[in-house]
C-alpha cells in the first residue's frame, strides 16, 4: 500500500522540505572507514545507509513537489490558499538563501579538500529550495499557436537577383 501525502499545499511544502533535509542529512555523518579492519562489513553498511537516506529523501521531495505542481495546474487550491506560500518562497528570499548555502559549501570545499562530502548537504538544500520555488510558481497562461492560414504569402519580383 502506497502511503498518501497530505492535500494541503502548506503541508506538501513541509514534506518536500523534510525530504530535502533527509537527503542532505545523508552526507552529514562521516564514517571513519580507515579504522575498520579489512573484510569488515561496516563500510558497506554505511554506504547503504547513506544511499537509503538519499533515496528516501529524494522520493519524498519529488512526490510532494509533483503533487504541488499537479494541484496548481489542476486548480485544486485557490489563489488565497497559495498566496502565503508564494510570499515566503519569493525570489527575493530564496535567491540569497540558495547563494548563501552554495557559498558555505564552496568555502567548506576550499578549506578541507579531503572531506568533499561536507559540500553536498548545502548543495542539496539549495536545490531543494529552488525546486519548491519552481513548483509554487504561477503557471503561465497557455496561448494558442498563431493561425498561419491567415498570413499572406511572401512574394517578390526580385527573387534570385543580386
Amino acid at each position: 500500500m502506497k502511503p498518501s501525502l497530505p492535500n494541503s499545499p502548506a503541508k506538501l511544502v513541509l514534506v518536500a522540505l523534510f525530504g530535502g533535509f533527509i537527503s542532505a542529512a545523508a552526507f552529514l555523518p562521516t564514517f571513519p572507514f580507515h579504522h575498520f579492519r579489512p573484510g569488515s562489513v561496516a563500510p558497506l553498511f554505511g554506504f547503504f545507509a547513506i544511499l537509503g537516506m538519499l533515496a528516501a529523501g529524494f522520493y519524498l521531495a519529488i512526490q510532494a513537489e509533483s503533487k504541488i505542481r499537479d494541484g496548481i495546474a489542476g486548480e485544486r487550491w485557490t489563489a488565497s490558499q497559495l498566496l502565503p506560500l508564494r510570499r515566503v518562497f519569493q525570489r527575493r528570499f530564496i535567491t540569497p538563501i540558495t547563494f548563501a548555502l552554495l557559498a558555505v559549501g564552496l568555502i567548506l570545499a576550499l578549506m578541507d579538500m579531503h572531506h568533499s562530502q561536507r559540500v553536498w548537504p548545502f548543495i542539496l538544500l539549495s536545490q531543494s529550495l529552488n525546486r519548491i520555488f519552481a513548483a509554487l510558481k504561477e503557471p503561465r497562461p497557455s496561448t494558442p499557436p498563431p493561425n498561419t492560414s491567415t498570413y499572406a504569402l511572401i512574394q517578390s519580383d526580385h527573387w534570385g537577383q543580386r
